[in-house]
């Protein structure tokens, strides 16, 4: 949903541009003065290198918009991180939590894809947990403590890569956190945004032309190292379905 903050608290920044590199977008972790209890994940968008991020430009992403079927109760989320991919979908992963009064707490890392800004109105297109099961937080084993936060999320085209750390839930150390790795292939990831100005626009189709008689990496639209007719087809496809 859209929203013009008035935030008791807002902390975890983590940015990623755009391939424009006007757009630039900041993932925070605020809570809400008229909902001290529910801390969500923000997403502010600057359409002017950072100078500055608009109310109109600010999304909060409620509970329900990053909620896996099996999720049946209020969700926390914290250390969020962001990437853009090829496509300029906007990439995210964060650690996530049932809400829970006291006790020990199970935590999943979680990962979310929203197509472009104008989805961040809304659910995520797509979501998994990184984690195969439930890892346990402990007193001195706590979100932000020892070897529990800095994870990141990065991106390569259509490639993302998924570092953060955990600890076996099956023989708890905590003090022996590992780090993990997780790769995350988006599936249909041809782009007809040639000329990288993050719209599919008139102007493409004469890019991908110009690119393409040239052998230019520019018409590997399908980014698999290679320039030839199979990038044709992709190119027709993205661009069909994301014509202006």
């Amino acid at each position: 949903m859209q929203y013009r903050p008035h935030f008791a608290v807002s902390v975890n920044p983590s940015a990623a541009a755009g391939a424009d590199g006007k757009t630039v977008y900041m993932a925070f972790i605020g809570i809400d003065q008229q909902e001290p209890e529910n801390p969500d994940i923000f997403v502010a968008v600057s359409h002017d290198g950072g100078a500055t991020f608009d109310p109109e430009n600010t999304f909060r992403l409620e509970d329900s918009d990053l909620r896996l079927p099996s999720d049946a109760t209020l969700r926390y989320q914290a250390m969020p991180s962001v990437a853009i991919d090829a496509m300029g979908g906007i990439n995210l992963m964060w650690a996530d939590t049932p809400a829970a009064d006291d006790g020990p707490t199970d935590v999943t890392i979680r990962y979310a894809r929203f197509n472009n800004t104008a989805a961040l109105s809304g659910p995520a297109s797509f979501i998994q947990s990184l984690t195969p099961m439930p890892f346990r937080l402990s007193s001195v084993f706590g979100i932000g403590r020892l070897q529990n936060d800095y994870h990141v999320l990065s991106a390569s085209g259509c490639v993302l890569y998924a570092a953060y750390a955990r600890t076996d839930p099956t023989n708890f150390d905590p003090h022996g956190g590992s780090i993990y790795v997780r790769r995350i292939t988006i599936g249909t990831c041809a782009t007809a945004d040639v000329d990288g100005d993050s719209a599919v626009t008139s102007n493409d189709p004469n890019a991908f032309l110009a690119a393409f008689s040239t052998g230019s990496p520019l018409a590997d639209v399908n980014m698999d190292d290679s320039v030839n007719s199979q990038d044709v087809v992709d190119f027709l496809a993205a661009y069909s379905a994301h014509a202006p």
